[in-house]
């Protein structure tokens, strides 16, 4: 059960406040209940009761697999977690193949240590179930976070303004001894800081315009273990995407195609089965292998094309900034802060982490 307490929230004694209750949000609160007495994270989004992808995460619907480093990151921060992934159904690779085709050829290895492979819904679930049962932190769900709290003398954030999802009309204030604003791509944390009166550096953006069309097949065991885990590299020169192939939880075949710089996959059922056939570097086996399957329709083909971009704001370059008020969002590349440095890299989309801290 999440805490959904505002009381809870207003305890004034050492609390770290995160805004954004994602993968890097629920890390950040792991490693800040080490320090704090209290931590708070404040969601946008209603918290589903049952494992199932949350609005704000508009991509989780295509393949996510977690980095090695990622899995020892979170093994430390919690012990058995692939116990659990396992247990709620993810797919055990230990012993599994795994191929990789790129312009040089095909290269086959199998998984030598225990491991579960599953969607990223899952994973974020039992992610979320584990720091829930932590006693000193507490969850405030659909909520928006409207602005930052600062002191008089403008050195230092002391908490945020929110206010009840959709409603525009009154706003409560929480004080944090910390802020980490984990919000991702939505982050308005560079208007927040305009707001306050902070000058904030100025943006520099690499446009990927990246695309994913996925779809979802339901496969024996047997068909489970014989396709494992495959990713056929995009020809960007050829104008070809590349295919992204994980089992997953419930006997499933998550499969993505990906392309960069403005040529997007196919988005229909039946284009998407013939760019497969068309993208198949196995000598016809992927296409064959997937005919086996059968093709869900619920969901649907997930899209995800969009003019995306990384974009870059160099704080650790400005010579003014707050203070307490940290940034944890994967859009940024910059040195981690040393209190959450264990929270980096844990996903296949790095996490970066910095401190606004004035130089001492």
């Amino acid at each position: 059960m999440v805490r959904n307490d505002l009381n809870f929230a207003q305890k004034d004694t050492k609390q770290a406040l995160i805004i954004g209750a994602g993968i890097a949000g629920l890390l950040a609160a792991r490693v800040l209940s080490n320090y704090y007495e209290n931590v708070l994270i404040v969601e946008r989004d209603v918290f589903p009761e049952h494992m199932e992808a949350r609005a704000g995460v508009p991509q989780a619907f295509h393949v996510h697999r977690l980095l090695p480093r990622g899995k020892m990151i979170l093994e430390g921060l919690f012990p058995g977690y692939v116990d659990e992934l396992i247990a709620a159904g993810g797919y055990q690779v230990q012993g599994k193949m795994a191929r990789l085709v790129n312009p040089n050829g095909l290269n086959t290895l199998y998984q030598p240590e225990k491991d579960a492979s599953c969607s990223r819904a899952l994973l974020e679930w039992e992610i979320r179930q584990r720091v829930q049962a932590l006693p000193n932190i507490s969850f405030l769900s659909n909520k928006d976070v409207i602005g930052l709290q600062g002191d008089p003398d403008g050195d230092r954030i002391s908490g945020i303004y929110l206010r009840e999802h959709g409603q525009l009309d009154e706003r409560t204030a929480v004080s944090a001894d910390l802020v980490v604003d984990a919000s991702g791509r939505t982050s308005k944390l560079s208007q927040w800081l305009r707001d306050l009166g902070y000058a904030v550096p100025s943006e520099a953006q690499v446009k990927a315009n990246i695309g994913y069309s996925t779809r979802y097949y339901k496969a024996s065991p047997e068909l489970m273990d014989t396709v494992g885990t495959l990713v056929i590299d995009e020809l960007p020169l050829e104008k070809k995407s590349g295919v992204g192939i994980i089992p997953i939880e419930n006997n499933t075949l998550w499969v993505t195609l990906f392309s960069t710089g403005g040529k997007y996959p196919s988005t229909d059922a039946k284009g998407f089965e013939q760019e497969i056939a068309q993208l198949d570097r196995l000598g016809g086996e992927l296409a064959a292998r997937l005919k086996e399957a059968e093709a869900l329709t619920l969901p649907p083909i997930a899209i995800f094309n969009a003019p995306t971009f990384s974009l870059l704001l160099d704080f650790e370059a400005a010579s003014e900034g707050p203070q307490v008020l940290h940034e944890l969002v994967e859009r940024y590349q910059l040195p981690p802060a040393e209190i959450l440095e264990k929270i980096v890299p844990t996903f296949s989309l790095q996490f970066d982490v910095f401190s606004r801290n004035k130089a001492s």
